[in-house]
Formats: structure tokens, sequence, C-alpha cells
């Protein structure tokens, strides 16, 4: 999450916490320091100044397509906002696309996150961690369900 959603915006300020829209990232600001998110598991500096570790939670039915052609999800991306700050969720879909391993498809999203952080701040690079589940593996695993 960003400071500048409206609710954590509101959370942050009413704890005593500053968020800075005109930085790219926005920033929430607290007692001298600078944090990219409004929501965290660690950077205990910041708990006492809005910033909490509650996931937001969705819940999504996932319909794999069987081809390619098909309507339908054909990949899962799980990633850090290290790897969403720099590249978009098209660019993202559009990389995992040509692999037909998820690992491989992983490997390309993390350095493809890593270059373009080198590029926009040269000695600096946030967390690039990603999951990537290429979807079609639930077919053969209905087909397999299905023979029993």
């Amino acid at each position: 999450h960003k400071g500048d959603l409206p609710e954590e915006r509101k959370r942050i300020e009413a704890h005593g916490g500053r968020v800075d829209v005109d930085e790219e990232p926005v920033r929430v600001w607290a007692a001298g320091y600078g944090l990219a998110m409004s929501r965290s598991m660690g950077d205990g500096r910041f708990k006492a100044h809005g910033v909490i570790a509650e996931p937001q939670t969705h819940y999504m039915k996932i319909k794999a397509a069987l081809n390619a052609s098909d309507d339908g999800d054909v990949s899962l991306i799980v990633a850090s906002d290290g790897v969403w700050d720099v590249l978009s969720a098209s660019e993202c879909a559009e990389i995992v696309s040509e692999h037909k391993q998820a690992d491989d498809a992983c490997e390309e999203l993390v350095a493809e996150a890593q270059k373009r952080w080198t590029a926009e701040e040269a000695d600096y690079r946030d967390d690039t961690t990603a999951i990537v589940a290429l979807l079609p593996f639930l077919k053969s695993r209905k087909k397999a369900v299905l023979r029993k």
C-alpha cells in the first residue's frame, strides 16, 4: 500500500505521520525517517505513526485459460513493491507470457526489475522478489483427478 491512498493517509496523519505525495514513490515520514509504503511487517519505528502490518486481502476466482487463445487467467504473479514500482502489471504479464517454465519467467521478471532500478537509481535497488505460477497446470491436474 502507498501512503497516498485516502484511508492509508488518514490513518497515518491521525497518528502523527506525514505523507509526502511530491516524492516518487510517495513516502511516509515519521521521526525523521522515510518509508515508501504505508503497510509493513518490519520498520518498527513507523508503527507508532500509523504504519500497520495488517494485510488487505481479496478473494478472486481464478479461471485458467486452457489454451493461449482462450479467455481466462494464464499466470499468477506475486511480487514485492520493488517489482511493481518499476514494472506495470501489463509489462509483468508480457514478460511472463514469453516463458513455458515458471522459474524462467520469474528469473527474467526479477532481472528486468533489477535492471530498471539500476537505470533509475544507480547504486540503490529496492527488494525485488517474485513468485510466478503458470496456470495451465490446473488443466492437467483436473484431468488427473477426473481419471481416478
